[in-house]
């Protein structure tokens, strides 16, 4: 994994590229006051607070903010914007902290807000820092998340799109280490139980000329060009511009460029996906399966929870080969207390290779080579040409695993006679075909 990025290396031109206009910021300030009906109690964190583009205006106010960033200079500049004494009670009104956004050094449930603004994509374990921002706020509590909304035909964005493609052509990386656009961070809110409000504030119009944007570029002054290598990025500056120039006509040309800023109101609302348990588990499990070579798929209700059936998963169950229940087995009970070693066992509806582990508060099933019963036979399960499979995130991880898919989860529950999980199987399936 590429380690997160710290703007040390913008604190000298990141306020002067960065900054709001003086109207836009107090109407960004405003929604924040209104959002979270803040009172002198209210404890509002930010993650990378940086030089307090968003925070600034809410210290000068007196609230009390806490703020974490990996850059110590960045937030050094936001401290000395009030070292002339404008905030008399400063102290308790701003509380910074170098480090780590998926560690973050505060207890559960003790703050009311949280901002996170144009962050996760420089956040390589981005979905841990939304884990840990649900970990930390109180019930009711909620998250104002925002990332920059550009026209798409504007100029600094189609000259973006063209430089990647012609870093890209050149087999460089140009790709920050976070979340890879606004949905993938839309879709680890909502499968941690949030709810998701948008709320657009303030639309601004600026002007700019591709040379401007390019120059930019050149000078590094956006993250996405901080992994390409100098031979790399002149050369591509320099194809840029000739492109430009005849795309636009003249690279001096005054181009309209339009900005939104929305906060996405994120309230953790809602049951997760997955209880913490499972997905501690998970955690462990997955890289030791992938290691044994054994093929495997995620089944049961953990399978259903991903896909977003109303269920809450207690186990985990392993859907495996008879060969690979016993490889898996010989591993995990060098990792996790066996409670029934792989045997071959029976029961009315089903049979197979079956053994039983306990990781901490979590039972891990492994079944291989299952067999349902239909009438007076046995029919087998494990059958992995036939199937369908899909790749699912696993929620606050960064990993994903392979399961069934629903359609062939339902008709095994319904061999099975379990016809309460084949109804919300059936029902989300029906949802989701009508979306």
């Amino acid at each position: 994994m590429k380690p997160s990025y710290s703007f040390d290396r913008a604190v000298d031109f990141y306020d002067a590229t960065r900054a709001f206009p003086s109207d836009v910021t107090d109407k960004i300030t405003q929604s924040i006051l209104d959002l979270t009906h803040v009172t002198p109690a209210t404890r509002i964190f930010e993650v990378g607070i940086g030089t307090g583009r968003i925070s600034a205006p809410l210290i000068a106010r007196g609230l009390p903010v806490m703020g974490l960033d990996l850059s110590r200079e960045m937030m050094n500049r936001l401290r000395a914007k009030f070292d002339g004494g404008q905030v008399a009670n400063l102290p308790q009104a701003l509380l910074l902290v170098q480090g780590d956004a998926s560690a973050l050094p505060f207890p559960d449930a003790t703050l009311d807000a949280a901002l996170a603004v144009h962050v996760f994509h420089v956040i390589a374990p981005w979905r841990q820092a939304i884990g840990e921002l649900r970990r930390i706020l109180k019930p009711g509590g909620l998250v104002l998340h925002s990332t920059h909304t550009r026209d798409p035909q504007s100029a600094s964005v189609i000259l973006r799109d063209k430089w990647h493609q012609l870093v890209e052509a050149r087999g460089e990386p140009w790709r920050r280490p976070g979340a890879q656009g606004r949905e993938a961070i839309v879709v680890e809110f909502q499968s941690l139980g949030a709810s998701l409000e948008e709320i657009p504030v303030v639309r601004q119009t600026d002007i700019t000329t591709p040379q401007q944007e390019i120059a930019g570029i050149a000078h590094r002054i956006n993250s996405d060009t901080w992994a390409v290598s100098e031979p790399v990025l002149q050369a591509t500056v320099a194809e840029l511009t000739d492109w430009a120039r005849d795309h636009f006509g003249a690279l001096d040309v005054s181009l309209p460029e339009e900005n939104t800023f929305t906060w996405q109101v994120c309230r953790f609302d809602r049951a997760p996906l997955l209880p913490e348990p499972i997905r501690a588990a998970l955690v462990q499990l997955i890289p030791i399966l992938n290691a044994t070579g054994a093929p495997w798929v995620l089944g049961g209700s953990c399978c259903l929870a991903l896909h977003g059936v109303k269920v809450e998963p207690h186990d985990v169950d392993i859907v495996t080969s008879a060969d690979g229940a016993y490889r898996i087995g010989d591993v995990l009970r060098q990792v996790a207390e066996e409670r029934q070693a792989v045997q071959w066992g029976e029961s009315e509806r089903i049979r197979s290779h079956h053994g039983l582990y306990q990781m901490g508060d979590t039972q891990v099933d492994i079944i291989g080579a299952a067999e349902l019963r239909e009438g007076e036979g046995w029919t087998p399960t494990w059958r992995p040409a036939e199937w369908q499979t899909d790749s699912m995130a696993v929620p606050g991880t960064g990993m994903s695993v392979v399961t069934l898919t629903l359609e062939y989860e339902l008709g095994a529950y319904r061999k099975m006679q379990r016809e309460a999980k084949a109804k919300l199987i059936e029902q989300r399936l029906h949802n989701h075909s009508t979306i």
